[in-house]
């Protein structure tokens, strides 16, 4: 099954109700947002990790947890 990323994002949108105010606070702290994904990204993925069932998922195939810690 192939995902339009832009089709994805529109439904996320919706789905979370985000609206142009909340798009430009974000953007306005993008540089602070830059400066700590990396660890963001740790907590998300240790976050994940401690349920059994997304763990699995995140180590089922080889690599897959270094590739999504790279993007």
């Amino acid at each position: 099954m192939s995902l339009d990323p832009q089709e994805f994002m529109t439904k996320m949108e919706k789905r979370v109700k985000l609206t142009s105010e909340d798009k430009a606070l974000l953007k306005s702290h993008a540089d602070w947002g830059k400066e700590i994904a990396s660890e963001m990204a740790d907590h998300f993925y240790t976050y994940l990790g401690n349920d059994e069932e997304m763990d699995a998922i995140m180590k089922e195939k080889e690599g897959r947890m270094e590739r999504l810690r790279v993007t």
